[in-house]
């Protein structure tokens, strides 16, 4: 029982750091989009 539940958190901890990575990706593209039209 006690196993699931740490194994549940190391999956949300996984998720977790995959969407903020996913969400500093589309920041970092935004953020050049942005730039790259303001220059052109």
């Amino acid at each position: 029982m006690i196993t699931s539940a740490c194994e549940l958190v190391d999956q949300q901890e996984a998720v977790i750091k995959n969407l903020k990575e996913q969400q500093q990706a589309l920041i970092y593209f935004l953020g050049g989009l942005t730039i790259i039209s303001l220059i052109f």
